[in-house]
């Protein structure tokens, strides 16, 4: 009978224990942090993928359910027409640091768990096939990367590391 006591105490401690944890308390523009590239060293034509860490305090990173894309995937007019910066569909943008052309990325929604509605974890990115745009033999390719939540929020920007581009 003891034990049986023991055991529903025990129980019973853990159970208010878990019922305390506190929700993390993040910004509510998301926040990112780079972590790596799978490559630094490409073929003209690959790809590869590059991996940074989020955090997000209204856990609505990702496109907009039943949204389509109204722009195309690549772009270069940057500084004069920022609609893809806009369209629901994208939320995530890698920016050439060559010549401020941007690729735009659908990240697929990131679900909170349960009541916590803030959100973090790492998105793997993928990133356009490489081109090369200086005329030589090797080109070095660097994106500046930005996310965006579905209330329009946009987080830091961070830097990729560069990637050596074999042009030949």
């Amino acid at each position: 009978m003891q034990n049986i006591f023991n055991l529903l105490v025990l129980g019973l401690f853990f159970l208010s224990l878990s019922s305390c944890v506190k929700e993390p308390e993040y910004p509510l523009e998301p926040v990112i942090e780079y972590l790596s590239s799978s490559r630094l060293s490409v073929l003209e034509g690959d790809s590869f993928t590059l991996t940074v860490k989020f955090t997000d305090g209204d856990g609505n990173l990702g496109f907009v359910d039943g949204s389509t894309a109204s722009c195309g995937n690549n772009n270069c007019e940057y500084a004069s027409d920022t609609s893809c910066f806009k369209d629901p569909f994208f939320s995530c943008f890698l920016i050439d640091q060559r010549d401020s052309c941007f690729a735009s990325l659908a990240v697929p929604d990131v679900e909170p768990n349960g009541s916590i509605k803030a959100v973090s974890g790492e998105l793997d990115l993928a990133a356009p096939p490489t081109f090369c745009k200086c005329g030589c033999a090797f080109d070095t390719l660097q994106y500046q990367i930005i996310l965006r939540d579905r209330s329009g929020n946009y987080s830091n920007v961070v830097l990729s590391e560069p990637v050596i581009i074999d042009c030949i």
